[in-house]
């Protein structure tokens, strides 16, 4: 009976860390998630702004980097759902740099999905 008891002292301690350690994650992912979204909206912005290739094969390539780029941000605002991070409206201190980093974020992410099977028509 002594050991069952020392078994669930053990996995009650274990729950409770493992739910702080996710706590304090979740915390650290609402914390970093709008600068990385603003990284990734930036480098969408530098690769997308790129000379379109005419080459049918480095056209492929560069709409799949562009791509790559809009599964990353779509991930990040999921991910910012996940943690409860609220992207909706404007923070105090930022009113519009928030804003316009969603606002961005869905125009990029909605225009990846509307071209599920973009390729060129040569």
């Amino acid at each position: 009976m002594i050991q069952l008891n020392r078994l669930l002292e053990i996995s009650m301690t274990t729950t409770a860390t493992t739910a702080a350690d996710l706590s304090a994650a979740r915390e650290r992912l609402r914390a970093s998630l709008p600068e990385t979204l603003h990284r990734a909206l930036d480098a969408y912005d530098a690769f997308a702004a790129r000379p379109v290739p005419d080459d049918a094969k480095e056209f492929g390539a560069w709409q799949s980097g562009c791509k790559a780029v809009l599964a990353h941000i779509d991930l990040l605002l999921k991910l910012a759902g996940r943690v409860g991070l609220d992207l909706s409206g404007a923070v105090d201190d930022q009113p519009d740099a928030l804003a316009d980093l969603l606002a961005r974020a869905r125009a990029a992410v909605g225009e990846g999905a509307e071209d599920e099977d973009d390729a060129p028509d040569d």
